[in-house]
């Protein structure tokens, strides 16, 4: 099975640094509970490209990114002893080496971890789908409706607050918690929904 993984919101927790950075510059108290919604800064009174600034500071290797769960180095390792794994992020091309960097920081290596890293434009927000694979672990709420047009593809949504409102059913699994991804890819391939 080929599976695509994403980064941040999935692997690392990126919007509690964002969070930080942006309350010190701005003067707010913005907790993750409050981003309701993939485009969340439109509710908050500020330019994209300012959200993107933060990002790209994030993405620098300034500030200190840590993981969402401590074993996911652990579970990538035994997803890709049967299956083709791709980190597979909407982030600036410009960042790879330093991606790169952290994923080795927490000892997410190429060849044990994954195969391959392939990073897309932000927009639009399903360009993903574009590299076909049976499976997206993504927290991307802009993915559910064209992923479930496809039979052949499964996202499991990763629950964050961005994405609660998101109704998930049939091609289109939530997933709370990174060990239960490793007994849904069981129950998928039990079931011989993927190819």
């Amino acid at each position: 099975m080929k599976i695509a993984v994403d980064v941040d919101g999935v692997i690392f927790d990126l919007i509690s640094v964002f969070l930080n950075i942006f309350n010190h510059n701005y003067n707010t108290t913005y907790k993750k509970s409050d981003i309701t919604q993939w485009e969340f800064y439109k509710n908050w009174g500020i330019y994209e490209n300012q959200v993107y600034e933060i990002f790209y500071q994030i993405y620098n290797n300034k500030f200190s990114i840590s993981l969402i769960d401590e074993k996911i180095p652990e579970y990538l390792r035994i997803i890709k002893k049967d299956h083709h794994v791709d980190i597979l992020s909407a982030r600036n091309h410009n960042f790879k080496s330093q991606l790169i960097q952290i994923l080795l920081k927490y000892n997410i290596n190429k060849g044990q971890s994954y195969d391959r890293i392939i990073l897309v434009d932000e927009k639009p927000y399903d360009l993903k789908l574009k590299y076909e694979y049976d499976l997206y672990i993504d927290d991307n709420p802009n993915l559910i409706e064209p992923i479930k047009k496809k039979k052949d593809i499964t996202l499991f949504l990763f629950d964050q607050p961005w994405n609660k409102v998101s109704i998930c059913n049939k091609n289109i699994i939530r997933i709370k918690f990174w060990k239960d991804i490793l007994i849904e890819i069981k129950k998928l391939k039990k079931t011989d929904i993927l190819h």
